[in-house]
Order: C-alpha cells, then structure tokens, then sequence
C-alpha cells in the first residue's frame, strides 16, 4: 500500500501544509482488533518516513504543526483514509480521544528542535473539512521529565 497516492501530492505545495515548522506524518487510529491501541482515538504519531510500512487500514497521512502554545494542528489528508477509518472516527464531524496518547520523541524534536515529554490530552475535538483535508486541533500537555 502507497500511503501518499497521487490525489494527496497537491498537498505539499498548499499554503497550510507550507508554513514553517509543518511536517508530514503518519497516524495509526486506534482499532478494537488492535490490542495495544484499541482504546485509543490516536495510537501513534510518528513522522512520515518515505518507506513503505506494513499494510495497516488504521494508519493515515497527516500534516502537523504546533499551532499556538499548547494546540498541536493535525491535518488529516483526506485521500488516505479508509472508508472504514472515517466511519470510526470522522463521521460525525468530532475527533474523540477517549485516552491520553504520548507523542514520540521523533516528533517533538522536529517540532521544537527538542525533545519535549508531550502528550496529546483525551478529549472530543471538532473536525475542520478543508479541501482534501480534515483538520483537528488538539490539546497538549507537556509532561514534567524525570530527573535524570
């Protein structure tokens, strides 16, 4: 499977997706069949690598930036979810969290320049429909890092 088809490729040169500090990555949604991520609205957020992954109908391409203090902005594109995917957690216009998910240290570094102790917060967050996109902007923590 080609996470990014050629319907998603307009996205690298839109004004959202080319603002400073804006990143590709991919997304695993959470999925009941999945044991360690089935009590997740998001399992993994990791950056978009350019290789091929395992075949996975949870894992979506997004495009994510810190939008202000405290708010991480994902932007689901569009052409890479799953009909099954969408009817599980974008059908009904809200995004739910039912848990905290930790952010990788891959991601906040890129991010941040940094690796911060981030997580995104459990929550139910509206859905932005924007062409070829669904946006969702997501509350964060930082989380105190263990003396070391």
């Amino acid at each position: 499977m080609h996470l990014l088809p050629k319907q998603a490729v307009w996205a690298s040169t839109s004004t959202t997706a080319s603002r400073l500090g804006t990143y590709l990555a991919t997304i695993e949604m959470g999925d009941p069949r999945t044991p360690d991520c089935q009590h997740f609205g998001i399992c993994r957020v990791n950056l978009w690598s350019g290789e091929s992954s395992p075949p996975c109908d949870c894992r979506i391409a997004s495009w994510i930036n810190v939008e202000t203090e405290g708010v991480i902005r994902l932007g689901f594109i569009r052409a890479t979810l799953t009909d099954k995917v969408y009817r599980m957690h974008f059908h009904n216009g809200k995004l739910v969290l039912p848990a905290d998910c930790r952010v990788s240290a891959e991601v906040t570094e890129k991010l941040f320049g940094e690796i911060h102790n981030m997580i995104l917060r459990a929550g139910v967050y509206p859905i932005y429909k924007c062409p070829g996109l669904l946006e969702v902007y997501i509350k964060t923590d930082t989380l105190q890092m263990p003396p070391g």
